[in-house]
């Protein structure tokens, strides 16, 4: 058993913060013999001596001060472990689940990560990515951000991710060739693949010799800068690799625009709580804003 409770060191912290035992009584709605009285017994309980008087003002002792700031924390968490459950006894959920493309872009979605933490500071957001993710891949989460299946539209679309060919300076691709590359030439040299787990291992043995093939940017993007391949990139994710000179757009005859629209989806399984809906707005209204930026 505990020898103090959290009454008593409720009331050594608004003794603290208030400067007295009458301010601190009005804080925590208490007498001022009651105040005063839990001090007493925790100092007693400790054994320390923890408020020394200077005419009506409290002021800690060293070992007061120690103890306190030690005690903050965890007063601190308990007052958050409260507001949390009043957060999930009000029908707000404790987790969501959100199953994304690997290539959708991280700044924005922390950015509505963030949008959400602040009128949902105690719901957890998990994220599960996935490379060329369909709608259909996984319906064991809350939200989804995928690619069209089919044709079909899962969901309200939330931006699309412009793809970048590009290689290392040094790569052949520009070592021999002065300027802009037919797409017979490209062809030519070893291009890296998007892997989709687990229904993509079946055809891995379909790839041609001049085909590599990875499971996430990241990969694609070490697997480029070490001159074994080039690739269609994000732009938003090989930008820093632009600006510094480590990687080099490849110029073509013919240039194509290829983007990636994605688009957001909810479990129809499970009724959406008021957190996993807020969070699709937030989704939707970030990915506008840098829209029309």
């Amino acid at each position: 058993m505990y020898k103090t409770t959290l009454e008593q060191w409720l009331a050594f912290k608004a003794v603290f913060e208030s400067g007295g035992f009458t301010a601190a009584a009005e804080q925590l709605n208490r007498s001022q013999s009651t105040v005063s009285y839990a001090i007493a017994k925790l100092q007693r309980q400790l054994g320390v001596k923890l408020i020394t008087m200077d005419g009506k003002r409290c002021e800690l002792t060293d070992i007061g001060q120690k103890l306190l700031n030690d005690a903050l924390p965890l007063l601190q968490d308990f007052e958050n472990l409260e507001k949390k459950a009043r957060f999930l006894s009000s029908g707000v959920e404790a987790n969501i689940h959100l199953l994304l493309e690997n290539i959708f872009p991280k700044d924005v979605l922390f950015a509505a990560i963030a949008r959400l933490a602040e009128r949902y500071p105690f719901t957890q957001v998990h994220l599960h990515e996935r490379m060329r993710l369909q709608a259909s891949d996984d319906t064991a989460c809350d939200l989804a951000i995928s690619v069209s299946e089919a044709g079909l539209l899962p969901g309200p679309k939330l931006l699309e991710v412009r793809l970048i060919p590009v290689a290392q300076p040094q790569h052949p691709i520009f070592t021999d060739h002065q300027g802009p590359l037919s797409t017979e030439e490209l062809m030519q040299y070893k291009q890296i693949y998007y892997q989709r787990l687990g229904r993509d291992v079946e055809t891995l043995g379909n790839l041609s010799r001049q085909q590599w093939a990875v499971n996430s940017v990241e990969s694609a993007v070490a697997a480029i800068k070490a001159k074994i391949c080039y690739g269609s990139l994000p732009e938003h994710s090989i930008a820093p690799f632009l600006a510094s000179g480590e990687l080099r757009k490849i110029p073509l005859t013919k240039p194509v625009e290829y983007s990636i629209p994605l688009y957001l989806s909810i479990n129809n399984r499970t009724e959406a709580g008021p957190a996993t809906q807020y969070f699709a707005e937030c989704l939707l209204a970030t990915c506008q804003q840098l829209h029309s930026q």
